[in-house]
């Protein structure tokens, strides 16, 4: 019996210990939850100093948990441009801003098509703009060891350069007009079926550009886009025989004045001088480039009305004029008429108007919105130029517009070109931007509470087109 018995208790145990071994599951010890599997995702860049370069927040879909670690361009849809450098040189010991300034640094690009390091200068770019805490930058390509340009293709449509700029957009949240303007005009001027210098220019002579996140030593700069320079190879110049130059004026008040255009000596600066983006030295002597503009515009401003159109096709590219100053006034670009003015002569003779430096559109003109009702008749009178080339073209330029409602200036395309431009930019790169630069001035205009991310951005745009063009529409149409 009692063997009977112990054999029981032997069998018992074995089971026991059997059962506690078999599946690993129910053991002795008390179970413990298996530990999560994480499965991450980037939820937000980190904009404060790290000594994590490209530091960002990953969230667990799981469990919630939330780590801080290092991305690579290849999480992101956009590409990562670094720099390494002091740019603590821009700002004198007496706290003035230096555009002149060139500062080496060294450049890091990465992207899914490009990766490169060499060595670059970085100045300030813009004028307005550069007292801005987001301030733009050009940025000149050098070979790290040798010191010479290095040209670099980064979109095919460009070819290869070395002078690009890093565009802060620093006036509105999306950081996307500029460049989604640009576009729009090249779809507008490609339209045409014409055969002259800008038929094969990106965008007709426009920027072009695409977003990328900024760095400097390793901390979050902001969203940025990485933009063609305007310069000779932006317009296809560099012809040594040719009368090419290019223009530039931040201020049109000297369109009115018996001086025309002025370019100030080396040194001196003047928000009413022009300045040389390119004039081709070896054309004709020093000075040729402003002599031939300031011909053409006393030649149109002072032309009687008998002779007034004949004058202004002996003097510009009658359809290119056209055509930028119909769109700028039909995006309420008053930036670029009653300002910014860039012109191009391909001949020495002949000139016309660039679509350029369109962040200030669609609603919004620095830290102030912008009214879609803005009466286009007393926005044209504030350049010379404008006033008799729209008034003497007039039916020319509405014909133009009625046909252009029907394609490129409608709603659904002008938000379809700003959908592609953004290229991946969300409400992450949105809120970054709002931790990075919180006084950006475009925080300070009305109702810029109610931009909480880049949906209600969009429909902002949105309702300002549809209120432009209705505007628009009752000037051209009637």
């Amino acid at each position: 019996m009692k063997k009977r018995l112990f054999v029981l208790i032997t069998i018992a145990l074995c089971a026991l210990f059997l059962a506690s071994c078999g599946d690993g599951k129910n053991t002795l010890e008390p179970s413990t939850k298996d530990p999560c599997v994480h499965e991450w995702s980037l939820t937000s860049f980190v904009t404060e100093e790290t000594e994590m370069p490209f530091a960002a927040r990953y969230t667990c879909s799981k469990c919630g948990e939330i780590v801080v670690k290092s991305f690579t361009y290849d999480e992101i849809e956009i590409p990562l441009v670094s720099v390494t450098g002091d740019l603590s040189g821009f700002v004198s010991e007496s706290g003035d801003i230096d555009r002149e300034i060139k500062i080496p640094v060294a450049l890091s690009y990465q992207s899914t098509s490009i990766t490169l390091d060499c060595a670059a200068t970085l100045k300030l770019q813009g004028k307005s703009s550069r007292s801005e805490p987001k301030k733009n930058f050009s940025v000149n390509l050098l070979d790290a060891e040798s010191g010479e340009k290095k040209d670099v293709a980064f979109d095919e449509a460009w070819g290869e350069g070395n002078k690009y700029v890093l565009k802060a957009n620093y006036s509105e949240p999306s950081a996307v007009r500029n460049v989604a303007l640009s576009a729009l005009y090249g779809q507008m001027a490609h339209g045409r079926d014409l055969s002259d210098h800008y038929t094969d220019l990106v965008n007709c002579g426009a920027v072009d550009g695409y977003p990328v996140l900024f760095y400097v030593n390793g901390q979050y700069h902001g969203l940025y886009n990485w933009v063609i320079r305007k310069d000779k190879w932006l317009f296809g110049m560099g012809d040594e025989n040719a009368g090419e130059a290019v223009l530039e004026g931040s201020d049109v008040d000297v369109l009115r004045s018996e001086e025309g255009v002025v370019m100030l000596p080396d040194g001196m600066r003047s928000d009413k001088s022009w300045e040389e983006e390119y004039v081709n030295e070896n054309y004709d002597e020093e000075g040729w480039a402003e002599e031939s503009f300031n011909e053409m515009l006393f030649a149109i401003r002072d032309a009687a009305p008998s002779v007034l159109r004949e004058t202004i096709t002996e003097y510009v590219e009658l359809e290119r004029t056209l055509d930028v100053m119909l769109f700028n006034c039909v995006f309420g670009y008053d930036d670029g008429i009653g300002g910014n003015q860039v012109w191009c002569t391909f001949d020495g003779k002949k000139w016309a108007p660039i679509a350029y430096d369109l962040d200030r559109t669609l609603g919004r003109s620095g830290n102030c919105p912008m009214d879609p009702d803005e009466d286009i008749a007393s926005l044209i009178p504030q350049n010379v130029l404008y006033d008799k080339i729209v008034n003497a073209y007039f039916e020319e330029i509405a014909a133009r517009y009625s046909s252009l409602r029907k394609s490129v200036f409608t709603t659904e395309n002008v938000l379809s070109v700003i959908r592609e431009k953004l290229r991946g930019v969300d409400d992450r790169y949105f809120l970054a931007e709002l931790e990075k630069w919180p006084d950006a001035l475009w925080r300070e205009c009305e109702g810029s509470e109610e931009i909480t991310g880049f949906a209600a951005e969009l429909g902002f745009i949105e309702e300002y087109l549809e209120a432009r063009f209705a505007c628009c529409d009752a000037y051209f149409v009637g």
